[in-house]
């Protein structure tokens, strides 16, 4: 009697984007720049991402910008996304950031693990729990946690190691030059004590604290490329030259 063999057929990988977001995006803005919105092929996409012909390498990326839902394919033919304009000709930060984080979320592994992670720690072992769970290839199991992590971090979904379902915000706490109008009182900005150095550049109000840091530094001098900044700023908005105009 003759041995017979048993051949099983092996389970094929989840799908999963190869490249990070980052270089996701940085492949779809370069695309936009040689090729323009699309439709395209997949041969000359290739060639608008600096590869001579379609390979292993321009496939990857371009199935990973699909993954992200930056390119849209409709049959052989692929054109860049609403989202992908939404990030790389964005109208407002917040939009871009909304459309990032929509990004992020559109593989469908990526989602599942912001779902099953959302609060909670990004497990030391993530690699084994791909592949046990939601069915990755051992062999590209620690890529995809690599791919992931740096995509999350990016859309500030993964901080200090914590998934999060929204990015942190932080308010902008850069000091800012306060430009009053012309029938808004500066009093109210000025204490009693008189405590500030005030300068009218060009029709601009500049009130600067007055400490001995301050102080020093007018004294040296380094307001000097600051007020020749302000001044230059005024023209180009088309103030004119008040008669009382510190220059």
């Amino acid at each position: 009697m003759k041995n017979s063999t048993v051949k099983t057929k092996r389970a094929r990988s989840v799908a999963y984007p190869a490249i990070s977001l980052p270089e996701a995006i940085d492949y779809t803005s370069r695309l936009r720049k040689e090729l323009g919105k699309g439709p395209y092929s997949r041969e000359l996409a290739s060639q608008g991402i600096g590869h001579a012909m379609i390979s292993g390498a321009a496939a990857v990326k371009i199935a990973a910008m699909t993954h992200y839902g930056l390119l849209d394919r409709v049959g052989n033919a692929y054109s860049q996304s609403v989202l992908a304009e939404r990030i790389i000709l964005e109208t407002s930060e917040s939009d871009k950031i909304a459309a990032i984080i929509e990004a992020v979320k559109s593989p469908k592994l990526f989602s599942d693990l912001f779902n099953r992670f959302a609060g909670h720690a990004l497990p030391v072992m993530l690699s084994n729990i791909l592949v046990r769970e939601f069915r990755v290839d051992e062999k590209v199991s620690v890529k995809v946690v690599k791919v992931f992590t740096e995509s999350a971090e990016f859309a500030g979904l993964l901080r200090n190691g914590i998934v999060t379902e929204s990015p942190d915000l932080k308010e902008d706490t850069t000091p800012k030059l306060s430009i009053p109008s012309a029938s808004e009182s500066i009093s109210t900005a000025l204490p009693e004590s008189g405590g500030y150095h005030e300068y009218n550049l060009w029709g601009i109000k500049l009130i600067i604290p007055r400490s001995r840091k301050t102080d020093d530094a007018i004294t040296e001098g380094k307001l000097s490329q600051v007020r020749k900044e302000i001044i230059s700023f005024a023209k180009e908005i088309g103030i004119k030259e008040p008669l009382n105009s510190d220059k």
